[in-house]
């Protein structure tokens, strides 16, 4: 049986077979085939909608997470800062402190946060009963409300051998992407402090908080958040207030960039991309007193 005749044409200058109406395999090894290969990790957006196939995929893609507006689905974020600090009735963190119960006044001050992620969206401030949701994509414009228990503390007074305070809470915050590194936030809250003592104080007093800032990252490694408050009481002990030293209003600048209630701070050095130290700082004045205050404290945020 003769042999059939080997077709020495380039394969695409080859026929079509018209009875399958394909054509023939084309050689891989000619470079005629379009690679088909996955796009690299570089190529793939945070935040987009589609799937991992993998938990560990998705976190392969995660850097420097405690710079997002809400953390990564299922991450956690648990940090902390020692050092002089001064009472803000709206602030989202919670604060164990000792010493003098005065309005504005300065004392020895913790500062705790823990958050977890129950979805890229929905974020849980733990352990209290407080929870944010972020709509938008990071990059554009994102909108986070948020609200519940924001803060809670126990304490001493000097004539007060026990006290618990809290923060009821309810706002929403925002955040302007300029480019990959950074943006504008602003936001506004109306809240109320509950007080379990000797003299409880329960939705008796209410405030507003309003604040504006920018935050943005330096070559991966360090990031800055620096922002300006404002606060005051729209109601004081039931009633509306009469003059400046019910209302208190009081002006803040500094480390007071809160984004779903995670107070971000002035200064943060990324160690690792889940690991980083934390510097606060702000100063603050009574409008209506002239009496001015400061906070500093020094910490560090875990990630995982």
């Amino acid at each position: 049986m003769a042999a059939e005749p080997i077709d020495e044409r380039p394969v695409d200058e080859r026929p079509v077979d018209e009875s399958s109406g394909e054509e023939p395999p084309l050689d891989e090894s000619s470079g005629d085939i379009a690679s088909s290969a996955e796009p690299s990790s570089a190529e793939v957006v945070i935040g987009a909608s589609a799937p991992y196939a993998r938990e560990d995929e998705m976190r392969a893609e995660v850097r420097r997470p405690a710079t997002y507006s809400t953390l990564p689905r299922r991450y956690m974020e648990f940090g902390g800062a020692f050092g002089v600090g001064a009472d803000d009735l709206l602030s989202p963190s919670r604060k164990l402190k000792a010493g003098d119960d005065s309005a504005h006044g300065e004392h020895v001050s913790v500062l705790l946060h823990w958050s977890y992620a129950i979805s890229d969206r929905l974020q849980w401030s733990v352990p209290t009963a407080a929870f944010a949701y972020r709509g938008g994509d990071p990059g554009g414009f994102e909108w986070i409300p948020y609200g519940g228990l924001t803060r809670w503390g126990i304490g001493t007074t000097s004539d007060q051998p026990f006290l618990f305070s809290g923060i009821l809470k309810a706002g929403s915050d925002f955040k302007l992407w300029l480019g990959r590194h950074g943006g504008f936030v602003f936001g506004a809250a109306v809240g109320s402090p509950l007080r379990l003592s000797r003299r409880p104080e329960v939705l008796s007093s209410w405030g507003l908080r309003a604040q504006a800032g920018y935050m943005f990252t330096i070559s991966e490694r360090v990031s800055f958040g620096l922002g300006a408050r404002y606060f005051q009481f729209f109601v004081a002990g039931g009633h509306w207030p009469t003059d400046g030293s019910e209302v208190e209003p009081v002006l803040t600048l500094g480390s007071v960039v809160a984004l779903a209630n995670r107070t971000f701070p002035l200064v943060r050095v990324h160690v690792t991309d889940l690991v980083s130290i934390d510097g606060y700082a702000s100063a603050s004045i009574d409008l209506h007193t002239g009496r001015m205050d400061r906070s500093l404290m020094l910490g560090s945020t875990f990630t995982w």
